[in-house]
C-alpha cells in the first residue's frame, strides 16, 4: 500500500493498518511520541481540528511541489469529485470546519491558477464549501494536482453520466437503484459500480470501457459556441481534456 510505504520511508515507523467494520476504508494509526512532537514543531496543531481552526504551516505553501501534495491530501481526504446530475457536469469540492483551512485551500489552488468559487457557509453541518466547476477548471485540478479520487473513481462518474443522459431511462434507472441504495448517493464501490453497470445494459446503454471514457471526455470538453470562447481557445482546452482522459486510460489499465 502507498501510505505503508511512504510511512516507511518518511516516518522510519512501521504503521498498524487495519478495516474498520462500520465503513468501507482502511485505517492506518503509528504510536509514537517523536513524530508527535516533530509533526508540532512543523507548526501541525493536535487535537480538533474544528475547535483549533487548523490551517497550512507557511513552510507548506511557500514549496510548489509541497502545496500539490497538500491540495491533493485535502480533496483525497474531505474534498470531493463527483457529478452535478442537474447539468451533468463533474465538479470538485471542499469542506471543513476551519475557515483557515478553506482559505489556504483556496489560495494553495489560486496559485496553480486554478481558480475556485466563493466560500459557502452550512448552517446546518456547520462547515464551509467552496467548488471548483468550470470545466477548464476542473481540467487544470486533475492536471496539475492528480488526484487518487480522480484516478479511482472515474470509470463509476462516467457511468453515472451515462446512465443519466436519457430522462426516460435515467428514471428507470434511479428507481431500481433506490431499491438497493435507498440513499440515492453514488456508492465508490465494485458493487455499485457492478450494479449501475448491469442496470445500464438492461436499458440498451453501450457501457464498454471506451464509452465510459468518451463520457468522461465529453463532459470535460466545449463542444458548443455558447461559452464564448474563440475557436482557438475552445481548441486548446479541448486537447487539454483529451490529454487527461489519455492518462487515465493509461492508469486504468495499470491498477
Amino acid at each position: 500500500m502507498v501510505a505503508l510505504d511512504a510511512s516507511k520511508r518518511f516516518l522510519k515507523k512501521k504503521a498498524t493498518i487495519y478495516e474498520p467494520k462500520d465503513a468501507n476504508a482502511v485505517k492506518m494509526s503509528i504510536n509514537s511520541i517523536e513524530i508527535v512532537r516533530g509533526l508540532i514543531n512543523k507548526g501541525l496543531k493536535p487535537g480538533d481540528k474544528k475547535k483549533n481552526q487548523v490551517f497550512v504551516p507557511q513552510w507548506i505553501k511557500k514549496e510548489e511541489e509541497n502545496r500539490r501534495g497538500s491540495i491533493r491530501g485535502l480533496v483525497d481526504t474531505d474534498g470531493s469529485i463527483h457529478i452535478h446530475k442537474h447539468n451533468k457536469r463533474i465538479r470538485i469540492s471542499f469542506k471543513n470546519a476551519s475557515l483557515p483551512l478553506i482559505n489556504d485551500y483556496r489560495e494553495m489552488c489560486e496559485s496553480f491558477n486554478i481558480p475556485t468559487q466563493k466560500i459557502f457557509y452550512d448552517k446546518v453541518k456547520d462547515n464551509f464549501d467552496t467548488q471548483i466547476e468550470a470545466k477548464k477548471d476542473v481540467v487544470n485540478f486533475i492536471e496539475t494536482i492528480k488526484p487518487r479520487k480522480w484516478e479511482y473513481r472515474a470509470k463509476t462518474f462516467g457511468l453515472v453520466l451515462k446512465s443519466i443522459s436519457d430522462p426516460k431511462k435515467r428514471k428507470l434507472i434511479e428507481n431500481e437503484l433506490i431499491k438497493s441504495y435507498p440513499d440515492k448517493k453514488v456508492h465508490y464501490s465494485n458493487q455499485y459500480y457492478t450494479h449501475l453497470k448491469g442496470l445500464c445494459e438492461k436499458y440498451g446503454y453501450n457501457v464498454s470501457d471506451e464509452s465510459i471514457f468518451n463520457e468522461l471526455e465529453n463532459a470535460l470538453t466545449y463542444n458548443d459556441n455558447w461559452t464564448g470562447l474563440k475557436k482557438e481557445q475552445r481548441d486548446f482546452l479541448n486537447e487539454k481534456a483529451k490529454n487527461v482522459i489519455k492518462d487515465l486510460k493509461r492508469n486504468s489499465s495499470e491498477i
